[in-house]
């Protein structure tokens, strides 16, 4: 199914276009909230391996964080804190993993990770152009910007998105519209779910991202996500010496933020907190116990003098 090169420009137009239009009947859909997310088990576990016994460490930490965390402005009586807090971390080097209070949301812009995957994916297949959509990825990523998500989505096609979704190994995302101004559905039925999505699925897009085998490729990919302007969440936990590759999505009672973070000695580890009514700064809180945990493992590692 390869689109001649010359034909880029006119299906570009044509996305776009149809994007508006559908923008225009849909212009005031609003995403609703559920009233509370899927329940998860008491004691959380880790959903792929068993880690090593450091990092049960950060596990104890995240979890008294989010016990700990304060709900003095949001409705939350009565229900447990793993119902809108979850994380997801990932040592690349070691494969250590934590996958705490896991549940479903709706992803906000974050789901544009797994359409840069796609875009690319179809780029390596010569189905697209780079220097047709470059301007329009840097606006999905930098600033956001959702009807370059919504045409570079329909450009790629739900079959790629579905590709990505499964190469990946996500279990619990589904893609199946862009996002405001324009809500078109890809398979043209209003009747389909939401956009949903897990810290874990979005920790396992990242993943794939930094795996891409062309290393072009992944660099490319890698370098628009640090250019990612909205820094209020992970980045402001982090040390400034580190590299942070993420992508942040926001509506109404939801804030998510997912990064892949290079420390300078060549640590990697990727990092996903996917929160409802909880304050801002709790993600950062994550991410400077994060930092703290990789500090003090990296003093301890450090050959004796």
């Amino acid at each position: 199914m390869r689109n001649q090169p010359q034909t880029i420009r006119k299906t570009l137009c044509t996305a776009l276009v149809l994007t508006l239009l559908a923008g225009c009947g849909t212009a005031g859909r609003v995403y609703d909230p559920p009233t509370e997310l899927p329940r998860v088990t008491e004691n959380p576990s880790l959903s792929e391996v068993v880690v090593g016994q450091d990092t049960v460490l950060l596990q104890q930490a995240l979890m008294d964080l989010v016990q700990d965390a304060d709900r003095s402005g949001a409705d939350l009586a009565g229900t447990p804190p793993n119902e809108f807090i979850s994380i997801y971390y990932e040592d690349l080097e070691s494969g250590d993993i934590l996958s705490l209070y896991p549940a479903s949301y709706y992803p906000c812009s974050m789901v544009k990770l797994v359409c840069l995957a796609a875009v690319y994916d179809a780029i390596a297949d010569s189905e697209i152009q780079e220097e047709e959509v470059s301007d329009m990825l840097d606006a999905m990523i930098e600033i956001s910007d959702n009807t370059s998500y919504n045409v570079l989505a329909q450009l790629a096609g739900s079959d790629r998105i579905q590709h990505i979704l499964e190469a990946a190994g996500t279990r619990n995302t589904v893609v199946n519209h862009g996002l405001l101004p324009g809500d078109a559905y890809f398979e043209g039925d209003p009747d389909l779910p939401d956009n949903t999505a897990t810290a874990e699925d979005m920790g396992k897009i990242l993943r794939y991202i930094h795996n891409w085998p062309d290393e072009e490729i992944r660099g490319k990919m890698i370098e628009r996500l640090t250019r990612c302007e909205d820094d209020k969440a992970l980045v402001q936990g982090l040390p400034a010496e580190v590299t942070v590759a993420h992508k942040t999505g926001w509506a109404d009672g939801l804030y998510h933020d997912g990064a892949i973070v290079m420390e300078p000695d060549g640590g990697t580890y990727i990092l996903v907190v996917m929160t409802e009514n909880a304050p801002m700064e709790e993600l950062s809180l994550i991410a400077e116990t994060v930092t703290g945990f990789r500090g003090r493992k990296m003093t301890e590692e450090e050959p004796a003098a």
